[in-house]
């Protein structure tokens, strides 16, 4: 797994042995960021589910500002660590090793809003859950971005009264939904 494009293309990252994380494709990575290179310069950008990194590095690579890390299992957050260590740059970021749902909690409290949200769960995970505490949450900047990779046969449906479908990239059998929230504004 390397760095595609941007300040650290070319720089090979560790990766997670085992079958318990999945990295995303080279190839919907390289279509993810190319076709929203404009929202992730100077964004601050959530990798939730990050496993060894890796999109959330990319994020940085391409210009993000900040990449907030969301992780539960130890070995990966050691991984996560490795491969920022590997770009010799300083760059902003946060690594946070909790479930997905006690993490955007905590984010939540501390008013920590993002202009990209990305969830790469595990394909057998059941997103209902993880639809519900988004929605319920205020994570989400002006103008921002959720990214959801998921297995392309699965169909994933948002609450119409907070999500409008922008986009959907395939490579594979994995593909990335895309949503814009709406406001939430009285």
């Amino acid at each position: 797994m390397r760095i595609i494009g941007g300040a650290f293309k070319g720089i090979k990252l560790k990766s997670l042995r085992g079958t318990a994380t999945r990295p995303t494709s080279q190839r919907l990575k390289k279509a993810f960021f190319d076709s929203l290179s404009h929202w992730v310069r100077d964004s601050v950008f959530l990798d939730c589910f990050a496993g060894s990194g890796g999109v959330g590095i990319e994020a940085l690579s391409r210009g993000a500002k900040e990449v907030v890390f969301l992780e539960s299992e130890a070995r990966a957050i050691k991984t996560i660590r490795q491969n920022i260590e590997l770009l010799q740059a300083k760059v902003a970021y946060r690594i946070i090793q909790e479930n997905y749902h006690a993490g955007l909690k905590r984010l939540s409290r501390q008013n920590k809003m993002f202009d990209i949200l990305f969830f790469d769960p595990p394909y057998q995970f059941d997103y209902s859950p993880l639809i519900e505490v988004i929605s319920s949450l205020e994570l989400f900047g002006e103008g921002a971005l959720l990214a959801m990779e998921h297995f392309y046969k699965k169909q994933l449906s948002l609450p119409e009264e907070s999500f409008i479908p922008f986009k959907v990239l395939t490579a594979g059998d994995s593909r990335i939904s895309l949503w814009k929230p709406l406001s939430r504004k009285p």
